[in-house]
């Protein structure tokens, strides 16, 4: 069987081109706006954005705790233009580029600062916490067909909650229209024949491979 094409962020108009030239922006704006940071870290996450769209990838500076591990995995694509690169690993390099950038790393003041600890917190903070959490409570009242939905529902939905996603998503969040396939039905048969049945491991490993969502 031929192996899947790579996924690259290299095509106008697509999800994951989409990903580097329209939401990072977005997310950079808002966390520079969220957190003090002085002149340094500010330019040097501009340089990120910049290079993340129109430059080539770099390792990482050597003094810095994982740099031999990413020197390792990224060794096929250095030198490389961001878009030609696999779009997953390319945007995990940009988030570790973006601690670097606002000096997670330190030393300094920054150091081991999560640049995305306000908006952590404040959703948090937030009633719909205490309401997810309280409808978490009630699962064990319902027949099981419903129960078994909702947990998978949750699974899927809840890749919603990455900040990413809440910049691009509508006023009226997620629905069962957004799903481009809903294979849920095969995948509860499958886990019923499976030794064990439906249990709460299996279905959150294997939720995203039968239902996808148009996120």
């Amino acid at each position: 069987m031929p192996n899947a094409p790579v996924i690259r962020s290299d095509v106008p108009g697509s999800f994951p081109w989409a990903v580097f030239h329209e939401r990072h922006p977005e997310l950079v704006r808002r966390v520079l706006d969220a957190l003090p940071y002085g002149p340094a870290e500010r330019a040097a996450v501009e340089r990120l954005l910049l290079e993340s769209t129109t430059g080539l990838l770099e390792p990482p500076e050597e003094d810095t705790p994982d740099a031999a591990r990413w020197r390792e995995w990224g060794e096929p694509v250095w030198g490389s233009p961001w878009g030609e690169a696999p779009f997953l690993w390319a945007e995990s390099y940009f988030y570790r580029r973006l601690l670097d950038a606002t000096g997670y790393f330190g030393p300094g003041a920054w150091q081991g600062i999560d640049p995305f600890a306000p908006f952590k917190n404040a959703e948090l903070a937030g009633t719909a916490v205490d309401e997810e959490l309280a409808a978490l409570d009630r699962l064990d009242d319902l027949p099981k067909p419903r129960r078994e939905a909702a947990l998978l529902s949750s699974a899927l939905w809840g890749n919603r909650a990455d900040l990413g996603f809440q910049l691009t998503a509508g006023p009226g969040g997620a629905a069962s229209s957004d799903l481009l396939a809903d294979d849920s039905a095969q995948l509860r048969s499958e886990l019923e024949r499976a030794r064990g049945g439906w249990s709460a491991s299996s279905r959150t490993t294997r939720a995203g491979s039968y239902c996808r969502t148009s996120c």
